[in-house]
């Protein structure tokens, strides 16, 4: 299940990893994206500057922040009522900031903290809410797929009955997947939603997508 809130991303990458940014041609591609897509982009400007328009965007509705603490980390969330970047006509859209660790070491238990930055598309389930969103996945696919030297592809099923999907895009530079989309059917409430996630790493007060390699 595409869980928005509350948004905790923890993925472990076997052996002793090393973090690098480079501009590349994968963050080329994923700033592109994330400008056609996004209100507020974190590549195109400093990191606090990205962070003080999405906060205050006066389009930007519903907000629930959680400021970083010792015991908690970065999140905030809200609604656009008119921000709608998608083929289909979405009821509402929504967007998530979280910061979520990453195990980069497994003996030594050594983590990295990154943000995932996410856009949802939501519109009530029907016959063509369903295919609506199912179109925007492969839409969007088409469009950019041929972008990514390597893409991951998972069907989401219950008892054999398929409610939606994820497809995570890489390179080989990047061990872990900057940009992934999904779409998925919601029981409760009555829903489908179309989901774009981007994961970067601030690195001097700007947004990097992170190279892992190994140190082994």
């Amino acid at each position: 299940m595409i869980r928005l809130i509350p948004l905790v991303i923890i993925i472990s990458l076997s052996g002793n990893r090393k973090c690098f940014a480079q501009t590349s041609t994968l963050q080329k591609t994923t700033e592109k994206i994330v400008s056609l897509y996004f209100r507020s982009n974190p590549f195109e400007r400093d990191f606090s500057r990205f962070l003080n328009h999405l906060m205050n965007d006066p389009a930007l509705l519903n907000k629930t922040e959680f400021k970083r603490t010792d015991t908690s980390l970065f999140y905030v969330s809200g609604e656009y009522k008119h921000h709608r970047p998608f083929f289909f006509i979405s009821n509402r859209t929504k967007v998530v900031l979280a910061e979520s660790e990453m195990m980069i070491n497994d003996s030594l238990q050594l983590t990295d903290t990154l943000f995932t930055y996410q856009l949802a598309g939501y519109i009530k389930t029907s016959e063509n809410g369903e295919k609506d969103v199912l179109k925007e996945f492969e839409k969007f696919h088409r469009r950019y797929g041929s972008r990514f030297k390597n893409n991951n592809y998972t069907e989401l099923k219950k008892r054999e009955q398929v409610y939606g999907a994820v497809r995570e895009y890489y390179d080989q530079l990047h061990a872990l997947s900057p940009l992934s989309i999904a779409w998925q059917r919601i029981d409760d409430p009555d829903e489908c939603v179309f989901v774009i996630t981007v994961r970067f790493k601030i690195i001097g007060n700007m947004a990097y997508i992170p190279s892992y390699i190994s140190i082994d």
